[in-house]
């Protein structure tokens, strides 16, 4: 008897937007409101802005959305992206909809770095 197997995918919808060079945390904080919407104010969510060797952003994705004080990140999701684009750089985007800027104990990233 055959075992069954399940086909798992993250599939990227394509679209056109306009090509943005990063040269600072500026313009990526400009490029990240286009695709933060009215829920920004509820949801903690995670982002990933994938960049070419030459700093042009070449896509985005959503990596997670939490409730209104949380959301888990997954590395694996963020090298997958990461890898699929062959991104020579990724910026991590994330909200927090109370406004404190001061990252909490839970959001030291230095241990994401390395995949």
């Amino acid at each position: 008897m055959k075992k069954k197997a399940v086909e798992y995918s993250i599939t990227a919808k394509k679209q056109d937007f306009e090509i943005i060079k990063v040269r600072s945390s500026e313009d990526a904080f400009n490029f990240a409101k286009e695709f933060y919407h009215e829920d920004i104010l509820i949801y903690e969510s995670a982002f990933i802005i994938l960049l070419n060797q030459a700093n042009n952003v070449t896509g985005y994705a959503k990596i997670s959305q939490g409730g209104i004080s949380q959301t888990l990140v997954d590395k694996r999701i963020i090298a997958k992206y990461a890898i699929d684009a062959l991104s020579s750089a990724v910026i991590f985007v994330h909200n927090h909809p109370s406004g404190n800027i001061k990252p909490s104990q839970d959001e030291n990233i230095a241990p994401m770095v390395p995949l």
